[in-house]
């Protein structure tokens, strides 16, 4: 499988963003752009890519700081 990169764009019909993949080279593009993150990355892999998903880190990362210490 080829790498690929997942990026969000923002939308022209409503507030916010939608997704779509691109080869790390560059030479392909998503022929659509998707609604849900999980969408663009099973099109990208139908379409013989892989996209590396990585750990969100930080102080701001999903989950963090949700629940008290105790």
């Amino acid at each position: 499988m080829k790498p690929a990169v997942i990026f969000s764009i923002p939308t022209n019909t409503s507030p916010g963003y939608c997704w779509r993949w691109r080869s790390a080279d560059g030479k392909v593009d998503s022929q659509r752009q998707f609604a849900y993150y999980y969408d663009c990355l099973a099109d990208a892999k139908a379409n013989g890519h892989t996209v590396p998903l990585t750990e969100a880190h930080g102080e701001n990362a999903p989950g963090r700081g949700s629940l008290p210490d105790h």
